[in-house]
């Protein structure tokens, strides 16, 4: 699933109401896009699963990274692995990218 259960969690965890799985990466796009949550960090994920939802969150503001600031794109890695999916809100995501790497 891409989720290391054996570290804990990261900073960013402990600076929130509460982290909500909703178990539909589509779904937490469209809560961004609406602003009815303030982020989503998703792990490997496919295109298929993200590509309607990224277009709908761009179009109201959002933000797609691959968590490094870099712009989320659907290649693989080095290591051959979907990278991460880092998406909220502009105002927000330099300060949540600061916050993932505490």
């Amino acid at each position: 699933s891409g989720y290391d259960l054996t570290v804990s969690p990261p900073a960013v965890y402990q600076q929130t109401r509460g982290v909500r799985r909703v178990g539909s990466v589509a779904l937490n796009l469209a809560f961004v896009a609406a602003g009815n949550a303030d982020g989503a960090w998703e792990f490997n994920t496919s295109p298929w699963d993200v590509a309607a939802g990224l277009c709908i969150l761009e179009e109201a503001g959002g933000v797609a990274t691959d968590g490094e600031n870099t712009p989320y794109t659907f290649e693989l890695d080095t290591a051959g692995t979907r990278k991460p999916l880092l998406v909220s809100n502009s105002s927000l995501h330099e300060r949540l990218i600061e916050r993932l790497h505490e």
